[in-house]
């Protein structure tokens, strides 16, 4: 398994245009050979007698890690953005572009569940199809053709299957009460634009576009980076912070979480709605952002003042 790792890190198995492949990389694609092991009943040959990664590996993992140096992360987008992007969008296929990023942003959503990528067949996470997309009214269920679509109460999303291999979860979102930006809005607009498409179904992927002459197509996660980062730039690094560079697709997830985090959202809630299985969506939570410590040099002047218990160290000794 070390000399696997080794020749994974040295990208032995990959394009010849890649020199070293970072450590994360590198460990998760032991996890999946493991994972073949454990599969066919044999045991994880990652693991030692005491059943932890075995100490050759993690020194191993280590190395590549201080190698590999600081990893740069997508900072989260602010909700300002997509605002401005839905104001300017001057074409269909820019509009539509924005009501998907605007409904994905609400359930932080990974952009393979609403772009098409490349390599969108090898993954297990897929994209969502109409038939995924549901809506209530006066909690009735709206069919996709009613005129009162975007009046709903709520947006329900089912994810058939995603990357940590959670099938048919259920989430719902209700309406902001924004004119722009609201989940039920987003995604009835997605929704209607894409049963406007002769031939569309309940299978039809919701990143389908039809152009003005007629040609379908889907929107790709290339052409919604490219627009991402060409809004970012019109807003200028002064009033976000950051320049078009530090963002990226995952910004959309990661911005869902930091928008239902400075809100004041339980870290429960946001685990069900981001879909993570564990607290992992704190990687999302980007500490360089100025709301993050809001109040909090108000809030520790609180107790200015405060009495420390006085323990009775001999009794403790004698214990």
């Amino acid at each position: 398994m070390s000399a696997f790792a080794q020749a994974t890190r040295e990208a032995t198995f990959s394009p010849t245009d890649n020199i070293n492949l970072v450590e994360g990389t590198v460990n998760a694609t032991l996890s999946y050979v493991a994972q073949a092991f454990r599969s066919n009943n044999r045991p994880d040959p990652r693991l030692d007698v005491d059943g932890k990664i075995c100490f050759m590996l993690q020194e191993q993992f280590r190395g590549y890690r201080n190698q590999d140096g600081s990893r740069r992360k997508q900072k989260a987008l602010p909700m300002s953005v997509l605002r401005k992007m839905i104001e300017i969008a001057d074409s269909p296929r820019d509009k539509a572009l924005t009501w998907l990023l605007i409904g994905a942003i609400f359930f932080a959503m990974r952009s393979c569940e609403y772009l098409s990528t490349t390599a969108e067949e090898s993954k297990r996470t897929k994209v969502l199809r109409l038939r995924n997309i549901s809506f209530k009214r006066n909690n009735k269920q709206l069919k996709h053709s009613s005129k009162a679509l975007h009046l709903a109460d709520l947006v329900q999303i089912r994810f058939e299957f995603q990357k940590n291999d959670r099938r048919d979860v259920i989430i719902h979102m209700f309406r902001s009460g924004d004119c722009l930006l609201c989940p039920v809005i987003a995604w009835a607009n997605t929704i209607k634009r894409i049963r406007s498409i002769p031939g569309s179904s309940d299978d039809t992927k919701v990143c389908t576009f039809k152009d003005n002459r007629g040609n379908i197509s889907l929107i790709s996660s290339n052409y919604a980076r490219s627009r991402l980062r060409a809004v970012v730039t019109l807003l200028g690094e002064t009033e976000l912070g950051f320049n078009k560079d530090d963002i990226g697709l995952h910004s959309i997830r990661s911005g869902g979480a930091m928008a239902m985090f400075l809100s004041g959202t339980s870290v429960i809630i946001i685990q069900r709605v981001g879909r993570w299985s564990s607290e992992a969506f704190l990687e999302y939570i980007r500490e360089q952002v100025e709301s993050f410590t809001l109040d909090v040099s108000k809030n520790m002047l609180k107790y200015e003042k405060f009495i420390n218990l006085n323990i009775d160290r001999s009794e403790e000794t004698q214990n």
